[in-house]
């Protein structure tokens, strides 16, 4: 779909969608020939939750961190984490 900006006349823009994409030879593609179908299951909607959650209480840790160290101190925390995943990277996948 193309998008392209334009004034409505009121001094805002809006937002014009349209299925004629133009190519750079001058010409333009109409999509709605095409018959595309996106489909997902559940099994692959089900496992974004996850890593949803962990960022979730990661940035929740963040937050309780930074009011209760000081800037020094939550630097040298942050640079920990470097350190923590190269080691969980050589445990779990037990790479050199």
């Amino acid at each position: 779909m193309h998008k392209t900006q334009c004034s409505d006349g009121n001094g805002r823009n809006a937002l014009l969608v349209t299925n004629n994409v133009p190519t750079l030879g001058g010409t333009t593609i109409d999509w709605s020939k095409w018959k595309l179908k996106l489909s997902t299951t559940l099994d692959e909607v089900i496992v974004y939750p996850i890593p949803a959650l962990l960022y979730l209480v990661k940035n929740l840790l963040q937050c309780y961190i930074v009011e209760h160290v000081e800037a020094p101190g939550y630097q040298i925390l942050k640079n920990l984490n470097v350190i923590s995943t190269g080691v969980l990277y050589r445990i779990i996948l037990k790479k050199k």
